[in-house]
């Protein structure tokens, strides 16, 4: 069978260039996870209009499936970039 990619290690990249990408991706994934919050915060200002408290979007609480969501996207985002 013929292999369509070449072996990769760590060696042909230097050890420095590849940790520091691991956490650089890891800067970046908390960094789009809290715009991804900020974000969704924002979304219900309508609410907050509507109700005339600020203190709905101070206290806003996020459900176990959107942060499970927020976290895998900004992963997933954070190393697509490095």
């Amino acid at each position: 069978m013929k292999k369509l990619k070449s072996d990769f290690t760590i060696n042909e990249i230097g050890k420095f260039r590849f940790y520091s990408g691991i956490v650089i991706g890891i800067g970046f994934s908390l960094i789009f996870n809290s715009l991804f919050r900020l974000t969704l915060k924002l979304c219900n200002i309508g609410d907050v209009i509507t109700d005339l408290s600020w203190s709905n979007i101070i206290t806003y609480e996020f459900s176990t499936y959107y942060l499970t969501l927020i976290g895998f996207a900004s992963i997933g985002f954070s190393f697509c970039f490095t």
